[in-house]
């Protein structure tokens, strides 16, 4: 029997786009997989349309919008009972190749790794970046590997500190290992950098991400998030020093301070032509940091029991690995 795969494909309002997103997940060379579409209350009749148009799919409906990580640990909960071998979680602008998950899986296993990702790109381009999976740079700066680069025909496949959530694959057991309360995504970040936040927990765990660098699906970067622009530069303003602080040791956060706040300025200069975006980044950049006491005491004890793995991650950054 072939292994099973679970996709879990969070919609809000994505009339637009969920159609060739489901289209070219059932479209898969694999043909054992189960897709489980949690819908954070859209009031656009996306939901219903795949209902009717797609008997086999499983439709979750939530009575409000309950933001992305606590909609996909829904969706993995309820994949998780399938008792699957793998789990990828797909976003709705998301479209793959028939190839996706037949090449990630082997990619996967012939490399012993725990998460992957192929190559994403931009929708509609001709091999522009969206991802070649998440980075972390000496000076902390969290970002999209490659994001605009035009594709390398001579990269090569690699190690990554994690896998851009917008579309991965997941041995089920890396989603068991490492629950927080809540479920695999940490809920209180509600949306952005909840997958940085699960890279954190994997590395100090132990699991390995890798990068097949193959052009294998295509992106329409934050269809969704857009349309909610002042709540989405708070929350990045916010979830940025949330997860930071919570992983990495004061002493390296103030060795980098300088580094970090003038990243995170330019960031905010970019919200200059839209007034409420730019006083919600602020806003939520000085909440993140208000909060920061509190968030590491709630990962003191992950820490405290994780200390070797910690220096290990904390040398690799130095070194530039994840870059």
């Amino acid at each position: 029997m072939d292994r099973l795969v679970v996709f879990v494909v969070v919609n809000y309002n994505g009339a637009a786009v969920l159609r060739p997103c489901v289209d070219s997940i059932l479209a898969q060379r694999h043909q054992n997989l189960r897709l489980i579409i949690v819908d954070n209350h859209s009031s656009d009749h996306s939901a219903q349309e795949t209902v009717e148009r797609y008997p086999s799919v499983e439709v979750i409906l939530l009575e409000k919008n309950s933001g992305y990580a606590k909609a996909n640990n829904i969706g993995i909960e309820a994949a998780l009972r399938l008792q699957p071998d793998y789990i990828a979680l797909v976003n709705n602008d998301v479209e793959l190749r028939e190839e996706w998950l037949d090449s990630l899986m082997g990619f996967a296993e012939d490399g012993g790794y725990d998460s992957v990702q192929s190559a994403i790109v931009a929708y509609g381009s001709q091999g522009v970046v969206d991802s070649l999976g998440i980075g972390i740079s000496r000076n902390l700066h969290v970002y999209d590997r490659g994001h605009g680069e035009v594709l390398d025909e001579k990269g090569a496949d690699r190690p990554l500190f994690g896998p851009c959530f917008a579309a991965a694959l997941f041995r089920s057991d890396a989603v068991k290992d490492l629950p927080r309360a809540g479920g695999f995504l940490d809920e209180s970040l509600i949306s952005f950098y909840e997958d940085v936040e699960w890279c954190f927990r994997a590395n100090l765990q132990g699991l390995r991400a890798g990068l097949l660098y193959r052009p294998l699906c295509s992106h329409r970067r934050s269809f969704t998030a857009d349309r909610i622009r002042p709540t989405k530069s708070y929350l990045i303003g916010r979830n940025y020093f949330l997860v930071i602080g919570a992983y990495l040791p004061l002493s390296t956060l103030a060795a980098k301070a300088f580094p970090i706040l003038s990243r995170r300025g330019l960031l905010w200069a970019r919200t200059l032509r839209h007034p409420l975006s730019f006083l919600a980044f602020l806003w939520g950049s000085l909440v993140g940091i208000a909060s920061l006491p509190g968030r590491r005491l709630s990962t003191r004890r992950f820490l405290r029991e994780r200390r070797t793995t910690l220096s290990a991650l904390l040398q690799r950054i130095r070194e530039g690995q994840y870059v």
